[in-house]
């Protein structure tokens, strides 16, 4: 089993002069690195499954210092957090590859960024924890490779200012850009997953295209809804 200790969170204190965020915890805002290590400490050491339609793996619960750190990365562009999102990420694909029977390669396929959401950032910030995950995964001697095959067709409202039916009803909101079978173990990997609609849709582009789909995996989920 593939674990990362809290402890092994790294102190970002001389990095944080390239990040739009002060010298402080993103949860406790404590001066010194961007997570403490009192919430770095909350925090599970291994990933964890989600009841789903698909096999879904996850990092850690979408609370506390998780929510933190990912909010920073995505929104107040805290690059310096994503080599500890990436090993989030990292540990649920490796679970979800273990889990399968096969032994080929791991594709990961990113849920494309909404096009407002790449004006904003200026980056897919899915795609880049993807190859954060797979440079981890393939050190500890899984190969893995990150495939982003998928793009928006048409836009939606983000999940934040959609209602639980709105995210339900994205048909048709991804192509692709690759058609038949992958010889490989294939993983969606998204950042945060809440109903589960979006990585459902791009699972149905992807099997409408012949291609099939093992798992999903990301760095944080909420609880799976009512």
């Amino acid at each position: 089993m593939l674990t990362f200790s809290p402890s092994g969170l790294r102190n970002f204190a001389s990095d944080c002069l390239d990040v739009v965020l002060s010298r402080a915890c993103v949860h406790c805002n404590l001066p010194g690195a961007l997570v403490c290590v009192d919430c770095a400490s909350l925090i599970p050491r291994t990933a964890q499954q989600r009841e789903f339609h698909h096999e879904l793996w996850f990092g850690a619960p979408y609370e506390t210092t998780v929510r933190e750190m990912i909010n920073a990365h995505k929104d107040h562009g805290a690059r310096a957090l994503t080599p500890d999102l990436g090993l989030l990420l990292a540990r649920a694909v490796w679970s979800a590859a273990v889990a399968s029977s096969k032994t080929r390669p791991v594709v990961l396929v990113p849920i494309p960024a909404h096009r407002s959401s790449l004006r904003k950032r200026g980056r897919n910030t899915v795609t880049e924890l993807g190859h954060r995950a797979a440079r981890e995964v393939s050190q500890r001697g899984m190969a893995c490779f990150v495939a982003p095959i998928l793009f928006r067709e048409m836009e939606t409202k983000r999940n934040a200012g959609r209602s639980i039916r709105e995210r339900r009803d994205i048909a048709g909101t991804f192509g692709v850009r690759a058609r038949g079978a992958v010889p490989s173990r294939v993983i969606v990997i998204d950042d945060i997953v809440t109903t589960g609609a979006t990585v459902n849709e791009g699972i149905r582009a992807l099997m409408q295209n012949g291609i099939s789909v093992d798992a999903i995996a990301c760095v944080a989920s909420t609880p799976l809804p009512e």
